[in-house]
């Protein structure tokens, strides 16, 4: 398991590493600070628990370290978006991606990161799950943004309405102002 755990570790960075060094230290940021990489490992461990011996083969385990690590993506770039909500300062140990390059390089790497994740999904011919993470938006309850007055913050301040959709009987379940 340690010389998958040092494949997965090594795909994960060759991942995001793009031709523009900036976005690559951007998008590479909390990968770099480390993780328990579980997403990744569990679903080398399922692979291998799943097959027989003659089925496990070096293209096998390959599938399923990218498969793990376009999950993993997914995690990340869900927490760079996060952490801007939240206006986090740390994670994992470290200065946030929003903290130390700004708000827009948080989302935008975020972004990255998930289009990433999609882009290795669809080349396992995970096409199902590339709708699905594509569509998700659409299909989650609806949000607006409105500009909300933030007399302490000296950033603009916006406020997130999330209300269940009208369709299925729900109203406003929540707010959030960052």
């Amino acid at each position: 398991m340690t010389g998958d755990f040092d494949r997965i570790e090594s795909a994960l960075r060759d991942s995001v590493r793009t031709s523009d060094a900036y976005l690559s230290e951007i998008a590479s940021h909390l990968i770099v600070a480390g993780g328990k990489r579980l997403r990744p490992v569990l679903t080398v461990v399922a692979a291998q628990v799943g097959s027989t011996y003659e089925q496990r083969n070096a293209e096998l385990i390959e599938r399923a370290v990218q498969g793990g690590i376009s999950c993993e993506l997914v995690q990340t770039g869900s927490l760079y978006h996060d952490d801007v909500m939240d206006e986090a300062p740390t994670r994992r140990g470290v200065e946030t991606v929003n903290a130390k390059w700004g708000n827009l390089q948080a989302i935008l790497a975020g972004d990255f990161l998930l289009s990433r994740a999609s882009e290795i999904a669809a080349s396992l011919g995970m096409a199902a799950a590339v709708s699905r993470v594509s569509t998700s938006p659409v299909r989650s309850p609806e949000r607006r943004v409105e500009p909300s007055p933030s007399p302490v913050s000296r950033r603009p301040s916006i406020r997130c309405v999330v209300s269940a959709n009208s369709a299925e009987g729900g109203s406003g379940v929540g707010s959030r102002t960052t």
